[in-house]
């Protein structure tokens, strides 16, 4: 019997914490920065740079943001 009491606790607990933090979003209103993010940034395969680097548009054209070429 104690351990129906054990996860009824824990689930309670994840509930007010899950309701918490959408409170809290709420509130603040937390939006990521897209611009200085990069992990939030789609993902380009860069020729330069030989890999999947984050792709950042400045005035309508696109480029790395690790080595600046034009996509």
């Amino acid at each position: 019997m104690s351990y129906y009491y054990l996860i009824l606790a824990i689930t309670i607990a994840a509930a007010i914490g899950f309701v918490a933090g959408f409170y809290i979003d709420f509130l603040y209103g937390f939006s990521p920065d897209l611009e200085y993010d990069e992990d939030l940034l789609p993902q380009h395969y860069c020729h330069e740079c030989e890999c999947h680097t984050p792709i950042i548009e400045k005035e309508g054209s696109f480029y790395c943001s690790n080595c600046g070429l034009y996509h």
